[in-house]
């Protein structure tokens, strides 16, 4: 009798615990402890669409202990977002991995750490060339040099992705340092990986600890590092730091503090002006080194796989690519004076946006 006594109450508390708090837009609570699991699909866009069409542009979405509201009109997440109160970041114990069980970095920092990342990378990578005319040179080389790539191997099967990811991380690497590496460097294939295994790892298995991270303090530790594979991301983010600590290294032995040349002269510049003084610019360059991550986890992935559709989906669409080709992009006069005209890139802005649309 007690045993069935303590087991009821022991349900009613979960159950109490895990009931939708007043004032939550309407939507899909699910069951204690779980949530709502949709089992007919995995597709995050279709789950997103269905709560719209069945809730409207607001509802709610209660995933293991994660309480998500989601929006689904351009004019309320604009107006929403530029609301301090809601710019903050949700706790997820992959990135919390990432930045080091940090607050650092620009992508996943809260309160006056990330105020201040954000606006010093705008105002600095802007500097260097981000969304200027200045950078277009070191793009176009880029894209010359994949292209001449393509040529060797006319005719024959080719994997893409080891020169496409070298090409556009390239681009970055000219912006926080300046660096440019040959598309065979086994540095830049090395760091590939590190950058590639990570965004992989976060959105495996990991993702079950960011809706249920009480499983963290509860699970054996060689589970979480085998299955998990929490060691992992842990043993890359180590290879990204001795990698990152050596270039700034290099970098202050070259600085010149009148002549910054790219982002990480511009932080270490930052660091001697508030020596001492500022929670961000530390010496020991773990923010610097987290922010780094960011920019290159956030900037490489996201346009590579644009560029993979791309080529993808020209080559199951011929009729689309031939437009695309009116232009010859890399012989006759100059790239650059062609890419300002708007109505040369008319063409290619639509089939872009189409394929981030996809």
């Amino acid at each position: 009798m007690l045993t069935w006594t303590l087991v009821v109450l022991l349900l009613g508390l979960i159950y109490w615990l895990s009931r939708k708090p007043s004032g939550l837009p309407p939507g899909r609570w699910g069951f204690p402890i779980i949530g709502y699991i949709p089992f007919y699909t995995t597709d995050v866009g279709k789950i997103v669409s269905d709560l719209r069409e069945k809730h409207g542009d607001i509802f709610t979405w209660k995933v293991g202990s994660k309480v998500m509201v989601g929006f689904c009109d351009y004019e309320l997440i604009k107006t929403t977002f530029n609301r301090p109160e809601c710019q903050g970041r949700p706790y997820l114990y992959s990135f919390d991995l990432i930045r080091s069980h940090q607050n650092a970095g620009i992508l996943n920092a809260v309160g006056d750490i990330w105020v201040q990342g954000r606006r010093f990378a705008l105002r600095h990578l802007k500097d260097f060339g981000l969304g200027k005319s200045s950078l277009e040179g070191a793009i176009q080389y880029e894209a010359q040099n994949l292209v001449k790539t393509f040529e060797r191997t006319a005719g024959n099967p080719i994997e893409i992705s080891w020169c496409l990811n070298v090409a556009v991380l390239n681009v970055i690497w000219k912006l926080v340092a300046n660096i440019r590496y040959d598309t065979d460097d086994q540095e830049i294939i090395k760091f590939n990986i590190i950058v590639r295994d990570n965004i992989d790892l976060i959105q495996g298995r990991l993702q079950i600890l960011d809706v249920f991270p009480y499983l963290v303090k509860i699970l054996p530790r060689f589970v979480l590092e085998k299955v998990f594979r929490v060691k992992a991301v842990c043993d890359n983010m180590e290879k990204f730091k001795n990698l990152m600590l050596a270039t700034i290294e290099t970098h202050v032995k070259k600085l010149d503090p009148n002549n910054p040349k790219d982002y990480i002269d511009a932080y270490l510049i930052q660091i001697q002006k508030e020596r001492g003084l500022s929670t961000l610019f530390k010496e020991d360059y773990v923010s610097l080194v987290i922010a780094l991550n960011d920019l290159f986890a956030a900037g490489s992935e996201t346009t590579s796989s644009t560029i993979r559709w791309l080529i993808a989906l020209l080559a199951n669409h011929p009729e689309i690519q031939r437009k695309m080709q009116k232009i010859d992009w890399f012989r006759g006069q100059s790239l650059l004076s062609r890419i300002r005209k708007a109505s040369v890139l008319c063409e290619k802005l639509k089939t872009l946006v189409e394929i981030q649309l996809t």
